[in-house]
């Protein structure tokens, strides 16, 4: 969260809700789907990412309120109870919101809810929120899809790519945000070609029961 949304936050939530106590952060950067591309810039940057690491390690340990972090399990933290059906989309991308996050709450609903009533959808791109119109269309069609059918449609782009979409972006799921439950199966399939133009078709995280 920004500066601006935090005050907001805190000012709402009676204090900070948020703690760094007892984080491992070198154990959080190895399970991260994004340690690649950390590992990857601090490489061609020319600097130590072990040296950063250890520092954080070192650095001040902020506890937070107790009130505060009641308040945000109460009104900011999904339970993934899918009383109806659910579609996320998200930027494979997103550095404000990591995709990891997307693959947190499939395991809420697979604790909590119904797998059946969740279907996650990914764009391959950067930033956040940086959906076309097309993408945001398509998400909602699939949605009201299920509510008025009961089924999910496929929104898996065709085996092979007509002339209007060689060439075209990709959208999906790649290898790196494959998120893995404690039975160590997988979560979402791979990435897929789509058209560049017309209406993309992401592709569905297929959530293991």
């Amino acid at each position: 969260m920004g500066p601006n949304a935090r005050a907001d936050i805190e000012r709402r939530a009676g204090g900070n809700p948020s703690s760094n106590v007892g984080v491992d952060y070198r154990r959080q950067l190895g399970r991260s789907s994004q340690r690649h591309l950390v590992q990857q810039a601090y490489r061609e940057a020319g600097l130590d990412l072990g040296a950063d690491l250890d520092r954080l390690a070192s650095g001040e340990r902020i506890a937070a309120d107790p009130e505060a972090v009641g308040y945000m399990y109460r009104y900011g933290v999904p339970h993934g109870r899918t009383a109806t059906p659910v579609i996320t989309l998200h930027n494979t991308g997103d550095g404000g919101a990591v995709p990891d996050q997307a693959g947190w709450y499939a395991a809420q609903v697979r604790k909590s809810g119904d797998p059946a009533k969740l279907r996650q959808v990914y764009v391959d791109r950067g930033m956040h929120c940086a959906f076309s119109a097309a993408e945001e269309i398509l998400t909602l069609r699939a949605l009201f899809e299920r509510v008025d059918t009961g089924r999910w449609p496929d929104t898996r782009p065709p085996a092979e790519p007509t002339e209007q979409g060689r060439g075209g972006l990709r959208y999906g799921v790649p290898p790196r945000l494959r998120h893995r439950d404690r039975a160590g199966r997988r979560d979402a399939t791979g990435v897929h070609d789509v058209p560049s133009s017309g209406i993309p078709a992401p592709v569905p995280l297929k959530v293991v029961p």
